[in-house]
């Protein structure tokens, strides 16, 4: 196990938060270095880590009766290039929503997506075919 966490900290995943001496030995508690995740196409396997992204969101949501989740699908025909752009605007508000102030007491998840779908695209204007 150590061996894999010193790798993790090695490549930059992981960093060590806090030390503290247990007897004769200093114990180090890790923490994750990143927030946000993101792999190019090459790296992701078909749609499965989006999935489980989407599917861990699911399972760790709860209801009360005064604090209801929040969430939206949205679906635009668009160039890659505003994508990107888009997804840039995207990733701040995560960053945003990491370093608002701690204070209150429930933990509340942000998952956002820009994904490919399968729905059909419109067939091209006569103004633009001309």
């Amino acid at each position: 196990m150590a061996y894999h966490v010193d790798q993790l900290v090695g490549v930059g995943f992981l960093k060590v938060v806090r030390t503290r001496k247990v007897r004769a030995i200093d114990e180090r508690l890790y923490g994750r270095v990143a927030r946000t995740i993101v792999l190019s196409d090459g790296e992701m396997p078909t749609g499965t880590l989006m999935r489980s992204f989407l599917a861990k969101a699911q399972r760790e949501a709860v209801e009360t009766d005064d604090d209801k989740m929040r969430s939206t699908i949205r679906h635009a025909r668009i160039p890659k290039e505003r994508r990107e752009e888009f997804w840039q605007r995207v990733t701040d508000l995560a960053d945003d929503f990491v370093t608002l102030p701690r204070d209150g007491d429930t933990v509340y998840g942000f998952v956002a997506a820009v994904y490919p779908t399968d729905h059909p695209t419109l067939p091209e204007t006569k103004e633009a075919s001309s």
